[in-house]
């Protein structure tokens, strides 16, 4: 009998919000994605054909704009923390796009406006788009 490998959990509220408020920070490079235009990109690139290694796909999260500046972190414990945060969701995204049964929904951020709420998708699309061009360039023959 096959061993099966339990799908890695999402990362909750609490998570989302505590790697978002480190990526929209000031230790993040200024050309850092945000939670939901990481989603993006890590959708896109597990779905495209190719695989990408977590360090490649951690610098175009630092850096959307050329994959090359980095974070400063406060600590070693916030490095782990952060970027295990990012893997996991990494590998959340990767089971549930995988598994027809996950149901998998975009992490679409939103915000308030004249007591309505708003979804904000461009950043997700963003992201989406980025990991598109990404996996194109840096996997070309």
């Amino acid at each position: 009998m096959k061993d099966e490998i339990a799908p890695t959990l999402p990362l909750n509220e609490t998570e989302i919000d505590q790697l978002d408020d480190f990526l929209t920070s000031d230790s993040a490079p200024d050309a850092a994605m945000d939670v939901s235009m990481m989603d993006g990109f890590m959708t896109a690139l597990a779905s495209g054909p190719n695989l990408m290694m977590p360090g490649t796909m951690l610098g175009w999260i630092w850096d959307a704009e050329h994959g090359q500046d980095l974070p400063t972190f406060a600590s070693a414990d916030e490095s782990k923390g952060i970027v295990g945060l990012i893997i996991r969701h990494w590998n959340s995204v990767n089971d549930m796009l995988n598994d027809a049964s996950a149901g998998y929904e975009p992490l679409i951020l939103e915000h308030e406006s004249d007591g309505r709420v708003i979804s904000v998708i461009d950043d997700w699309c963003e992201g989406y788009y980025k990991g598109i061009a990404v996996d194109r360039t840096a996997w070309a023959p």
